[in-house]
């Protein structure tokens, strides 16, 4: 099992959000959900602690696929929406398309119309 050593002081905080990322990642690939999300939570909090949207989007972005594959897909829309939310933030275009379709995918999966405007307002390559 990988484990994170605690970093408690303030200084420390980025390298101990970039060691959860990247254990999040490593359990995902490894087929470990449960431990991804995890690492993939305290990545997201850690990011948002320290004022970082693009860490804390690619966090939260994978905490969603991490919930999905658990078949947790309620939990997965929420995530989705705040990457969403956190993509238009950061302006790129590309990649709230991208989630915005995932978005789209799992209210789909879970029978539910994707009403909401902020999953009808992005198609794949807009935005």
């Amino acid at each position: 099992m990988l484990s994170l050593t605690l970093l408690l002081d303030h200084e420390e905080r980025p390298l101990r959000l970039a060691v959860a990322q990247a254990l999040g990642d490593a359990h995902a690939r490894l087929q470990d959900p449960i431990e991804a999300i995890r690492y993939h939570a305290e990545a997201a909090s850690l990011a948002r602690t320290l004022g970082d949207p693009l860490a804390e989007l690619d966090a939260v972005e994978m905490l969603g696929r991490d919930l999905a594959q658990l078949g947790r897909l309620s939990d997965a829309v929420g995530h989705a929406a705040r990457a969403l939310e956190l993509a238009l933030e950061l302006k790129d275009g590309e990649r709230a398309a991208r989630i915005a379709e995932g978005g789209r995918g799992l209210l789909k999966q879970l029978d539910e119309p994707a009403t909401s405007a902020r999953w009808q307002t992005f198609e794949i390559g807009g935005g």
